[in-house]
């Protein structure tokens, strides 16, 4: 199944045709659903984009009805055919796709792990 989840300060509607089209495309092998969550972020009015972004990410959790879930933004693609396998063992452990040194990341990076890190209560 795929979520979308349509964050923007421009309204949905204005982008219609183009989401149909991609649901289309989707819909062949998958189910898709789409949820406008910008009515609620618009709301809050101190958010910054960034802060959205990451807000979104956590609310999907609660709208996900499965106990694992990959999210990925706009801009993510994927360079080879993936499986559930790409992503979870046959036990159903995840997978890290990657290993990151902290102090090896540039300025904005680390800062930007840091603030989601104390946002979220990680040490």
């Amino acid at each position: 199944n795929i979520i979308l989840l349509w964050v923007s300060q421009k309204p949905m509607e204005w982008y219609a045709g183009r989401i149909k089209r991609m649901i289309r495309m989707v819909a062949r092998t998958r189910h898709v659903t789409v949820k406008d969550l910008s009515p609620q972020f618009r709301a809050s009015g101190w958010l910054t984009g960034w802060e959205v972004q990451q807000a979104a990410k956590l609310k999907s959790a609660s709208i996900v009805p499965t106990e694992y879930m990959v999210v990925l933004d706009s801009k993510n693609t994927f360079g080879r055919l993936i499986t559930e396998r790409t992503f979870f063992t046959e036990c159903n452990q995840g997978i890290r796709q990657g290993h990151v040194v902290i102090k090896r990341l540039d300025y904005w990076t680390e800062n930007t792990y840091h603030q989601s890190a104390r946002l979220l209560g990680v040490p």
